[in-house]
């Protein structure tokens, strides 16, 4: 899943800054269907003309090679905690 944020095109301000939203609730809080969302995200176009999205985080596969990283300090970690 991945998390977005939502620009308002004419102040060029976020709605909610500290907030990142996925799919389904920004169509909930700009109150339009989720398709509409992920289609105007994806042509690059504005939401009523007035919000933009921006993706701000991205799903991370289960083959990419962080995870090897990841396992070792988590390892490591484990063994410093004595467990």
């Amino acid at each position: 899943m991945n998390l977005y944020e939502i620009k308002d095109v004419r102040t060029g301000q976020l709605l909610d800054p500290a907030v990142s939203m996925s799919l389904q609730e920004v169509a909930d809080r700009l109150h339009c269907s989720k398709q509409l969302v992920s289609n105007s995200y994806h042509g690059n176009y504005a939401i009523e003309g007035k919000y933009k999205l921006k993706q701000v985080d991205v799903t991370i596969k289960k083959t990419d090679t962080i995870w090897i990283d990841w396992e070792l300090w988590r390892n490591w970690l484990l063994k410093l905690c004595g467990k």
